[in-house]
């Protein structure tokens, strides 16, 4: 009887995924299309609860580097968020405890102390966007980071101005939350239990793609580029990993934080008090948004010659994730799809 259900399951499975490689092209073609001659190539992995599937569109490059692991730019500061957050619950601490305690006697400075790990969390310590000690950005965005290691970071610690509660865009709080708790020896080993015991572990995926066609990073000129040299900022930006890595680690995102994720009506009245503060509703680490009377978390990131964007309606369990060996062509393309899978009605099995 199992037998004769799963047979019967694989022709509507195959259908759906020709029906949503048919909407993903017309996607390309009519609303945002994408120059496949400067992003060569781009590979989507989409899910509608348990229906999943994982496509490739553009040329199909050389394989360059022999893995199928990609930069994951700002997005790895979706997965420091988790560590963080969890690690400051194993320290008895909260997002809402101060820094200045926690930091090094040498950087202990009066201007820290109304600082709190949420401050550095969701962007809002007024920190600047790009540490001024970063090597100057080439034309072709090949290494803007090349010389920036730990000692320039912790110069830039001692120079900059913090403001609570300031909205800015900054790699410099997220590296530093890493080096906070490195030398406790904190985060590291804790991230190591997380990931270990993790459904990563646990479910076993056969993609039908080869991912390895994206490891030649292209710049936007479509020219070869090497990732970036992150150094001290590799904690910010330099994460990597794959498709189907990416696609755990939002699984025990939902697992950990679907239970208690907010009502609709709390990010109505958040997303109204921080649109007139002229900033953005960050919720664990993901920028929040609308989409109908959903609350859809997304973040994206990109380096010297890739890109990745993932976004996803953890309520109902539909999201997409790009890589794109290009630095161009995946945000909105992301919400697209998502908006066509939100719109759909698939069969959960």
């Amino acid at each position: 009887m199992l037998l004769l259900h799963a047979i019967w399951l694989l022709p509507l499975n195959a259908q759906q995924k020709e029906n949503l490689h048919t909407e993903i092209n017309r996607i390309l073609r009519n609303e945002k299309p994408v120059d496949f001659s400067i992003v060569p190539s781009i590979a989507i992995l989409t899910w509608d609860g348990d229906f999943m599937a994982v496509d490739t569109f553009g040329e199909s490059m050389a394989q360059d580097e022999g893995h199928d692991y990609f930069e994951w730019g700002g997005l790895t500061q979706t997965v420091m968020a988790f560590m963080v957050e969890s690690a400051l619950q194993a320290f008895h601490l909260t997002p809402d405890s101060a820094i200045y305690s926690w930091m090094p006697p040498h950087l202990q400075d009066p201007k820290w102390k109304t600082i709190t790990f949420r401050h550095l969390l969701d962007h809002r310590a007024g920190l600047p966007a790009h540490p001024t000690a970063m090597g100057q950005i080439e034309k072709d965005v090949e290494d803007p980071y090349h010389d920036f290691n730990l000692e320039t970071l912790e110069q830039e610690m001692h120079q900059v101005q913090p403001k609570a509660g300031e909205w800015s865009y900054s790699n410099l709080g997220y590296a530093f939350l890493y080096w906070l708790f490195d030398p406790m020896e904190g985060i590291v080993d804790y991230a190591n239990h997380i990931f270990s015991n993790t459904t990563a572990n646990k479910v076993d995926f056969t993609f039908e793609c080869n991912e390895s066609c994206l490891t030649a990073g292209h710049g936007l000129n479509g020219k070869v580029a090497r990732p970036w040299n992150t150094n001290a900022m590799e904690p910010a930006i330099g994460l990597e990993g794959n498709l189907s890595g990416l696609f755990h680690f939002i699984q025990l995102w939902r697992e950990t934080y679907g239970p208690t994720l907010a009502p609709f009506s709390w990010f109505k009245k958040e997303w109204i008090k921080n649109d007139r503060a002229k900033t953005y509703l960050m919720y664990h680490g993901w920028f929040a948004v609308r989409s109908g009377k959903s609350v859809l978390l997304y973040h994206t990131g990109h380096t010297g010659g890739h890109q990745v964007s993932a976004a996803f309606l953890p309520k109902e369990n539909k999201g997409v994730i790009i890589f794109s060996n290009g630095e161009a062509g995946s945000h909105d393309l992301c919400f697209s799809i998502l908006t066509m899978l939100q719109r759909a009605k698939h069969k959960k099995h």
